[in-house]
């Protein structure tokens, strides 16, 4: 269900029912409840869902939030407002068409507020996206490389480890190389002869 403070007026509803000067309408209702809803009211607006999250209505009306506040495109909002296959779409979905274009405007009053030159960041279109389902494709092509990362990172600390074993085999052999020649003074002490019997097996 769709609901907010009653900060518009029946007059300004009826008339987004209309058509024609509906998108005019929605901007004095914009304007309106910009100008005194608080950012808790606006923010739950917003989150208040007409349709299922990810429904192609939605899409369609943030694409053209979108265009207008974020890219400074013209009346993209009023453009969408406007079309004539809205309300029977609309109304297609068992939603009504007045507290459709109610919800819209407080929609649009949150993002002409995050988006104004002198007004403040409440929210970006990203989190608007979020909030309505939209945004599952970005994230799954983020976590791609964030999981082969480690992928690779396993493959190189696997290949790693032979290399580091093979460097102490090789270090390991030249002391006993030294160790030969250090012990192959010939001495007459008996004690140095086992010695050398033991070397010998150990380079080999």
């Amino acid at each position: 269900a769709i609901h907010g403070p009653p900060i518009t007026s029946n007059p300004l509803r009826q008339a987004s029912n209309m058509g024609g000067s509906s998108s005019k309408d929605e901007e004095d209702r914009a304007d309106e409840i910009q100008n005194h809803a608080t950012n808790e009211e606006l923010l739950k607006a917003a989150k208040d869902l007409p349709f299922q999250a990810g429904h192609p209505l939605l899409a369609e009306f943030a694409k053209a939030l979108e265009a207008e506040y974020v890219y400074r495109q013209g009346p993209k909002v009023g453009d969408f407002l406007d079309d004539p296959r809205l309300e029977r779409r609309v109304v297609g979905e068992g939603v009504d068409f007045g507290q459709f274009n109610d919800w819209a405007g407080w929609v649009e009053a949150l993002v002409r507020r995050s988006y104004s030159d002198d007004g403040e960041r409440v929210v970006d279109m990203g989190q608007v996206k979020q909030f309505w389902g939209l945004a599952g494709a970005p994230p799954q092509a983020y976590a791609q490389p964030a999981y082969a990362q480690p992928v690779g990172q396993s493959h190189a600390f696997g290949g790693q480890p032979p290399v580091a074993m093979a460097q102490p085999v090789c270090s390991s052999s030249a002391p006993v190389a030294q160790a030969i020649p250090a012990s192959s003074g010939l001495y007459p002490d008996p004690n140095t002869k086992p010695a050398v019997a033991v070397a010998t097996p150990v380079k080999q």
